[in-house]
């Protein structure tokens, strides 16, 4: 609590302790005053010898109210000099020997009421039919003081409670005040690294253009020194190469000498199927492959001669589609046979991409005319790629010793070089023309490792016709 306000309850208790006692006495010093002034107006009306002959009965009401009996000729000044005392004792100081006991108990009303207006406007004395209540005023002032005094502890309390509130808030404030430093200071750091960088980049922006052009100067000599470097390498690699494989092309050839090559199309002209039976007028055909060989609906097939070989060109007496499956024999319809040479039971099934046994890997490359109109179709190698996963061949991308055969269609054609004009009129004919040139390089290389490594090339119209697809491919699609 502050010390001000201790120091005023202090002063307040004071007063208050000292206006008790004070009305105590001057409610004393009223009644002698009272019963003095009734005796004196009594002897004023008689004459000094009724003073003599007082009853009894007034000597012994004196007698108790001053507390010891007295004699008939000095009782009265005895009571005055009580009342002296205790006014002196009420108001704290004594009276002049020359005034009244009117005057001395006028006085003492004067400084009563002049104490109780010093207590302030908060504070006033209780009136009754006599003037001023003292015992009420003690009452009334007890009653305000405890008022206050109770107002005190509500007031201390609520100050407690403020007090708290006002640490809680400090703490919040200092833990906003750390938590903003922090990001100041967060801040602060990113903006001087980006004003570091600033200053490099500015720094070097302001390098002369003579020590830029230098710098690349330098990079481009580096790079054309590591570039000739690389194409010597590859020069002498490419001669190695060349060396090696005609040294290969002349073991190949002196062992041929000695034992012919064996056939490396050979698997591709392997029988899938045979002929069960033939229904020409329900235009059926009936193989012995079924879903136990993993025939399926849809599966194409070229039917050659049973009694002679399968032609280079791969062209059947005619080309059959399945639509129906049982475990060990395939029902298929005619897309094309010929009536000069019928199919006839004992007859085989061709279909150079399915297999009962493996997953055959095919290699694609070139340009093709699949739906056979004469011109190139965009979207021909798709197609073959498509026909093949769908009856069940892989796609690789490069020709290995392990790539089963390799379908090649026309040589992609090299765009002329393009003239410093071109590049000016149209931007992308660089893209285009190197565009060109990669898919020719990346032809040669398939044709050149497939005759290294034996691999069977067909092209596309031998491999239409050995899945027995040569005439649905003018339909566009595989499907």
């Amino acid at each position: 609590m502050p010390a001000g306000k201790s120091q005023t309850n202090a002063m307040l208790y004071t007063v208050i302790t000292f206006v008790a006692l004070f009305i105590i006495a001057t409610a004393c010093a009223v009644i002698f005053y009272v019963k003095a002034e009734d005796f004196k107006t009594q002897l004023n009306d008689q004459s000094n010898d009724m003073v003599n002959i007082a009853s009894e009965k007034e000597q012994r009401s004196l007698t108790k109210i001053i507390g010891k009996k007295l004699r008939r000729k000095s009782y009265l000044g005895t009571l005055v000099s009580y009342l002296d005392d205790m006014l002196s004792a009420t108001i704290g100081e004594l009276s002049e020997d020359e005034l009244t006991l009117e005057e001395k108990v006028n006085n003492a009303k004067m400084k009563i009421n002049e104490t109780i207006s010093a207590l302030g406007e908060n504070t006033s004395g209780t009136y009754g039919p006599e003037g001023i209540d003292l015992v009420q005023t003690i009452i009334t002032l007890k009653s305000d003081f405890d008022t206050a005094n109770h107002n005190l502890e509500l007031t201390r309390k609520l100050l407690n409670d403020l007090q708290d509130e006002f640490d809680i808030a400090v703490e919040n404030f200092r833990i906003e005040e750390q938590r903003l430093i922090d990001e100041k200071n967060h801040y602060q750091t990113e903006a001087d690294n980006i004003q570091q960088n600033y200053d490099q980049l500015n720094r070097q922006s302001q390098q002369s253009a003579d020590e830029q052009v230098n710098a690349y100067k330098d990079k481009l000599r580096k790079t054309e020194a590591e570039l000739k470097q690389k194409n010597l390498d590859f020069i002498q690699l490419q001669a190695k190469l060349d060396k090696t494989h005609q040294a290969l092309q002349t073991a190949i050839t002196k062992l041929e000498d000695i034992k012919p090559r064996p056939d490396i199309e050979v698997a591709a002209f392997k029988p899938d199927a045979g002929v069960v039976s033939v229904d020409m007028q329900t235009n059926t055909v009936f193989i012995d492959a079924g879903s136990n060989d993993h025939v399926y609906v849809g599966l194409t097939f070229s039917i050659y001669d049973k009694n002679a070989p399968i032609p280079e060109d791969g062209v059947g007496k005619a080309q059959i589609e399945v639509f129906g499956v049982t475990e060990t024999v395939s029902a298929a319809r005619f897309v094309s046979y010929s009536r000069k040479n019928p199919v006839v039971p004992e007859d085989i099934a061709v279909n150079l991409i399915w297999d009962s046994e493996k997953s055959n890997s095919f290699v694609v490359a070139g340009n093709f005319d699949f739906d056979r109109d004469g011109k190139i179709d965009h979207d021909g190698k798709e197609k073959i790629i498509q026909l093949i996963e769908r009856w069940g061949g892989r796609i690789v991308d490069e020709v290995t010793i392990e790539t089963d055969f390799v379908v090649l269609g026309k040589e992609p054609k090299v765009m002329k070089k393009p003239s410093r004009d071109d590049y000016e009129i149209d931007p992308m004919i660089k893209q285009r023309y190197e565009t060109s040139q990669r898919k020719a390089s990346q032809y040669n290389g398939i044709l050149a490792r497939a005759n290294t490594f034996g691999v069977p090339i067909f092209n596309l119209a031998r491999f239409l016709n050995l899945i027995g697809y040569e005439t649905l491919a003018a339909k566009s699609t595989p499907f």
